[in-house]
């Protein structure tokens, strides 16, 4: 999956619609509109007989283990199409030949953009960078398309486009300052040298200009200006480049773009999938999460230290519910369940309630957490409720008499702040208030994305998410690694929405942990602090992963722990319980709620 991207000349073409595909984060390719604009020539369509992209449906899978169900069934089924990707990115700088460097990092660069907020990125030139040519008996799913800015496109993978396009790719790419002999360093005038640290250092203070530069054209209207920032940003941005900072501008680049097309939806013209506009579920979002999961601290920060703080909630309850309003794969659960099972006094019963929207996720989640279950001894029970959040009601989450429930909600609840008239979140905070729950757990991004004017929140994001590409380099995996453009291109998706997209179609509205607790108060919660305990081991998963890099820190007086990369604040996990001045109504509500569900359930 790319994120190169080209705008077609804006300059002397505005009186008609002009073509502008960003087909890396899986748009369409469209051929001419018939009104005299031409489309540019891609590599698939019907005029250069190369392969085409496509739609293809998942096989139903098998039924793991039976789950009870919640909520009505998902729509579509199993025959919904989804976008297919590419199962690994090649370098798209070099065809061939690897050279090893290690080089300094390039810690700091500040740039101002309107209101004072300041870009901020880290970028790391540390290990091998390799320069992965196309393997031989490799085989690719679909071909994705890399626009450059002569309009003139080219397969990615440089094998099945025939020696014509790879000469010409090979041509395009020379005229880079990146490729040029004199950046190159190299003394034997061979087309495989690699460019020393500098070089990459000086383009990626290069890409932050443009970036910065393409935002304020955007702000101002400047048509021109955009065209032309974007167009430089396609040309030296790529999400197979040599540092984190040329592949996160490449998703800023795209991002910038779907923006542009929003903003002038007359002049420039593309169709994005389903997955930007309605942020669905994709099998892609589950193996980048298992991939994150293995190369840096983050889902485990969220995850172990919220258990911890889990386990005191259960101490003495004889029967556990765990309500998770977005269980995805489960990687939270296997832990709570062995320590259970290895507690003196274990549970008599424990219960998971799963809410998503996938129902074949849910299915094997359950299936999983299941046969775990019974091989430690716990009497378990799985309940999946396929629905999205917003829409969860409480006699679909089957709370009974006598459990203590504990609500879990990580990296979810900021979707429901895309309601700025703020009810969404209050009928979900109604609605964990209505459970009973003990406690209620949050783990949510530690940024300020949901208010301000669009070019601060920008900075903001650019900040962030630099570091975040920071953070998966430092795990060491090569350049052509498609783990880790697996785990990039999840940061990508987030990236879209943030910077593309406004009102109800933003769902990635990260708010601070100042602006967490001042929710959580207006919604009937009070908080519920962090301990020692929650706090050691936050700290012992930070020091698993790229030592001295990784930090985590209190929130206020142990109120709650924020993950660091170096200087940037990434996560944030605090609990929560209901409030003692609101808790009188919420009580009764809950308790005839549960006593009325624990009677339809007998």
């Amino acid at each position: 999956m790319l994120a190169g991207c080209s705008f077609s000349s804006s300059r002397h073409q505005m009186s008609t619609a002009q073509r502008f595909d960003v087909l890396p984060c899986g748009f369409s390719k469209r051929g001419n509109r018939g009104d005299g604009s031409a489309a540019p020539r891609v590599a698939g369509d019907a005029r250069s007989g190369g392969p085409t992209c496509s739609f293809r449906a998942h096989p139903a899978p098998p039924v793991t283990q039976a789950v009870s169900w919640g909520a009505n069934p998902e729509p579509g089924g199993n025959g919904t199409g989804v976008w297919e990707r590419s199962r690994a990115v090649k370098r798209a700088h070099e065809e061939d030949a690897v050279e090893e460097y290690g080089g300094p990092i390039v810690r700091a660069k500040r740039t101002r953009m309107g209101g004072g907020d300041e870009v901020w990125f880290h970028q790391s030139i540390a290990g091998t960078v390799q320069a992965a040519g196309t393997g031989e008996g490799e085989e690719a799913e679909e071909e994705k398309v890399f626009l450059v800015p002569s309009a003139a496109a080219f397969p990615h993978g440089m094998a099945a486009a025939g020696p014509s396009l790879a000469s010409a790719k090979k041509e395009e790419f020379s005229k880079s300052p990146s490729n040029s002999p004199s950046s190159s360093g190299g003394t034997d005038g061979g087309s495989s040298a690699v460019p020393p640290p500098e070089v990459h250092a000086r383009e990626a203070m290069e890409l932050v200009g443009a970036l910065t530069a393409c935002a304020d054209s955007l702000v101002a209207c400047n048509q021109d200006a955009a065209n032309c920032y974007l167009a430089h940003l396609g040309e030296m941005a790529s999400p197979a480049g040599p540092t984190p900072m040329h592949r996160v501008a490449a998703y800023f680049a795209e991002a910038l773009a779907l923006r542009v097309v929003r903003m002038w939806p007359h002049v420039f013209d593309v169709t994005p999938p389903r997955e930007l506009t309605d942020g669905a579920v994709s099998d892609d979002d589950a193996t980048a999460l298992r991939i994150l999961n293995a190369i840096t601290p983050i889902p485990r920060f969220l995850h172990f230290t919220l258990n911890e703080r889990l386990l005191r909630a259960f101490d003495g309850h004889d029967r556990v519910h765990v309500i998770d309003f977005d269980i995805k794969q489960g990687l939270q659960w296997p832990g709570l369940l062995q320590s259970l099972a290895a507690r003196a006094n274990p549970p008599a019963h424990v219960r998971i309630t799963g809410v998503g929207e996938s129902r074949q996720e849910l299915q094997e989640t359950g299936g999983r957490l299941g046969h775990l279950a019974a091989a430690l001894g716990l009497a378990f029970e799985f309940h999946a409720v396929v629905d999205r959040l917003e829409d969860v009601r409480l006699w679909m989450l089957h709370v009974k008499r006598g459990e203590c429930i504990a609500v879990n909600c990580v990296l979810a609840a900021h979707r429901l702040l895309r309601d700025e008239t703020g009810a969404a979140l209050a009928d979900f905070l109604g609605l964990a208030r209505s459970t009973g729950a003990a406690i209620l757990l949050l783990g949510e991004h530690e940024d300020a994305l949901n208010s301000g004017r669009w070019e601060a929140r920008f900075a903001r994001s650019l900040r962030y998410y630099a570091a975040a590409f920071d953070a998966v380099d430092a795990a060491g995996l090569a350049d052509a690694s498609p783990a880790r453009a697996k785990a990039e291109e999840m940061f990508a998706r987030e990236i879209r929405n943030a910077v593309a997209f406004e009102g109800a179609d933003r769902f990635e509205r990260h708010e601070t942990f100042a602006g967490w607790r001042r929710l959580m108060e207006d919604g009937g919660f009070k908080n519920a602090g962090i301990g020692d305990r929650e706090a050691m081991q936050g700290r012992m998963i930070a020091r698993m992963f790229a030592p001295g890099n990784y930090s985590v820190q209190a929130q206020g007086d142990s109120e709650g722990l924020t993950l660091r990369w170096l200087d940037q604040v990434m996560y944030t996990v605090s609990a929560w319980t209901p409030a003692s001045d609101g808790a009188g109504g919420s009580t009764v509500s809950a308790s005839a709620s549960t006593t009325a569900s624990h009677s339809q359930q007998s």
